[in-house]
C-alpha cells in the first residue's frame, strides 16, 4: 500500500494496474471503457495510466463490509 503522498502518486500502465488489482489486461479496458473502473491519466490517444491513489481508492469504494442475502432483503 502507498504510504506518503510520492507514492501515492506514482502511475503505472494498465496491465500493471490490472495486476495490482487482481484483474485481467481486458477487465481494465472494459472497465475504462464502460466508465465502471478506477480514475486514469490519459497521456496521449493511446497512454492510459493509473494512479496508485486512484487503485486504493477504488478498492475502497467497492469493499463490501457485509451483504444481505438476496432473499432477506
Amino acid at each position: 500500500m502507498a504510504t506518503n503522498h510520492s507514492e501515492a502518486n506514482q502511475m503505472m500502465s494498465g496491465p500493471k494496474a490490472a495486476e495490482f488489482l487482481g484483474v485481467s489486461k481486458k477487465t481494465i479496458e472494459n472497465w475504462r471503457q464502460q466508465g465502471k473502473g478506477p480514475r486514469f491519466v490519459r497521456l496521449s490517444r493511446r497512454a492510459v495510466r493509473y494512479r496508485i491513489a486512484d487503485l486504493l481508492e477504488f478498492i475502497q469504494r467497492k469493499t463490501v463490509d457485509h451483504e444481505i442475502a438476496p432473499e432477506a432483503a
